[in-house]
C-alpha cells in the first residue's frame, strides 16, 4: 500500500470508532500492523485485521462503555 493510501486507511480505522464491520470494509488492512503505545490500555503491537479487531478493539471495548478517539493530525513516513 503507498503511504497516501496508508493514510488513508489510517483515517476511515479512526471514523470507524472501532465498529467491525466498519473496520472489515478498509481496504488493505489484512496485513495491517497496529502499534498501540506503552501506557495506554492493552499497549502492543499487533499484526493481521483479525488481530486489530478481536484482540485490541475487543478488549478494550470490553473494559470501557464508552471510548472515542479524534484524530486531529496524521502524518505519513515511510
Amino acid at each position: 500500500m503507498s503511504d497516501s493510501a496508508n493514510g488513508s486507511a489510517v483515517r476511515r480505522l479512526y471514523q470507524a470508532r472501532g465498529k467491525r464491520e466498519v473496520i472489515r470494509q478498509v481496504p488493505g488492512l489484512s496485513d495491517v500492523r497496529w502499534k498501540v503505545v506503552d501506557g495506554f490500555p492493552y499497549g502492543a503491537v499487533y499484526v493481521g485485521l483479525e488481530s486489530v479487531i478481536c484482540d485490541f478493539f475487543g478488549r478494550l471495548f470490553t473494559d470501557f462503555d464508552e471510548f472515542v478517539a479524534n484524530g486531529s493530525e496524521f502524518f505519513e513516513s515511510s
